[in-house]
């Protein structure tokens, strides 16, 4: 009996030390990312009259004032979602598929989990437009 418990604890110890070793690096820290990251949220667009987009970003540790415009012809402004968390994004300007907008993340595991969604679209000319057919990557 004495021998069969013996091997259990060398076996769990032996599992312990492996899963430590693949949750460390080589230099024995965490293999996950640290720190804060800027992500690029990229539109892709049918549409060749974009003129402004209202978004919902969705996501761990989204800030209002850590979102900002990709281009510097862009009007971006950016206030907390009323209810559900994240952040609502207004985006004017010549909107045309490519960077959109940067956002700060506090680490790149925060940024894999972000999720934009149209709310309402309009034409450069302000008419109202199908919120539909455009889609987003987001990179960090």
């Amino acid at each position: 009996m004495k021998i069969i418990r013996a091997m259990r604890l060398t076996v769990l110890g032996v599992a312990a030390s492996v899963l430590a070793s693949l949750s460390c690096g080589k230099d024995g820290g965490p293999t996950g990312p640290s720190g804060p990251v800027t992500a690029t949220v990229s539109l892709a667009t049918p549409r060749t009259d974009d003129g402004a987009l209202l978004l919902e970003l969705t996501g761990r540790g989204l800030t209002a004032a850590g979102v900002r415009a990709a281009r510097d012809d862009y009007f971006v402004q950016a206030r907390p979602a009323v209810s559900g968390g994240g952040v609502t994004v207004l985006v004017v300007g010549d909107l045309v598929s490519g960077p959109l907008l940067r956002v700060d993340a506090p680490d790149a595991q925060a940024a894999d989990g972000y999720a934009v969604a149209v709310k309402e679209a309009a034409s450069r000319t302000n008419a109202l437009v199908s919120a539909s057919g455009r889609s987003f990557t987001i990179e960090r």
